[in-house]
C-alpha cells in the first residue's frame, strides 16, 4: 500500500486497535462502529496517515 491511512482506536485498560486500509471512509465506519457497538470498551478513534505503516501497526 501506498501511505494507506492508519486506522487507531482506544479502549479502557488499555485496549488499542489498529487497522491500516487505503480507504478512509472505510476505516471511518470501522471506527464508528467498534464505539456504537453496545458495550464497547473502545472509547475514541483515530485516523492518520504515515510513510511507516508496518512501525505503526506492530508498536504498543
Amino acid at each position: 500500500m501506498k501511505n494507506p491511512f492508519i486506522l487507531i482506536v482506544h479502549g479502557k485498560h488499555k485496549l488499542l486497535f489498529k487497522a491500516a486500509h487505503a480507504n478512509r471512509a472505510y476505516l471511518q465506519a470501522i471506527g464508528d462502529a467498534l464505539l456504537r457497538q453496545k458495550d464497547s470498551n473502545f472509547i475514541e478513534y483515530q485516523i492518520i496517515t504515515d510513510q511507516n505503516v508496518r512501525q505503526i501497526l506492530t508498536s504498543t
